[in-house]
């Protein structure tokens, strides 16, 4: 890295390195990795449901009570709680992988994790938008907060509705969805609700 570095960019010039430059010394690690994604993906799902388990059961398997007991389970609960955002977090990739790629890839995410987390991998397409130069950072761009600009008790309610997503993604597919056929629904409720023209819309 260092050789192809001080061949594509002087030593007195360096000031001007360019983005293309620095692109181009890593272009060859840009690719993704099919087998890198599977190898990551299974282990960080399988290890956060073996730890889950392990969560659920830890009083049967160990014979621990009181304190010990429960430290155990705050530290599996953290240790959970990390794995499964891991495997979330997929998503992203999914997202930003090349269209007709990666196909086994995306069915198995959603089979193991999408579907199961009430996360299936379409309901992040808008996220491209947040990627648009016309959007992004700005009052359009729908994953930008000005949250320096806010009083302090605004940013307290906007880390609390994190508490209520699970139950709003329940509400959502388990209610709100199979009953998603009125016009009324279709009308007003299209980002709630998954619509087909509100991804083309937006």
């Amino acid at each position: 890295m260092s050789a192809s570095f001080s061949n594509s960019v002087p030593a007195d010039d360096i000031s001007r390195f360019s983005i293309v430059q620095a692109k181009g010394l890593v272009k060859d690690l840009s690719k993704p990795v099919a087998v890198f994604y599977w190898i990551d993906f299974i282990a960080t799902i399988v290890l956060g449901h073996a730890a889950f388990g392990i969560l659920l059961h830890i009083e049967q398997l160990t014979g621990w009570s009181g304190e010990v007991l429960w430290a155990s389970r705050l530290l599996l609960f953290g240790v959970v709680s990390i794995l499964y955002m891991r495997a979330a977090m997929f998503i992203h990739e999914l997202i930003h992988l090349p269209r007709g790629e990666f196909r086994g890839f995306r069915i198995a995410w959603n089979l193991l994790c999408g579907i199961p987390f009430l996360i299936p991998s379409f309901v992040y397409y808008p996220h491209i938008d947040h990627h648009r130069r016309k959007h992004y950072g700005t009052e359009r761009d729908g994953e930008y907060l000005a949250l320096s600009h806010w009083h302090p008790a605004n940013i307290l309610v906007f880390l609390a509705a994190a508490l209520i997503v699970p139950l709003a993604t329940f509400l959502r597919f388990a209610v709100m969805s199979p009953n998603y056929g009125g016009q009324w629904e279709r009308d007003t409720m299209p980002c709630i609700i998954y619509s087909p023209a509100y991804r083309i819309t937006i």
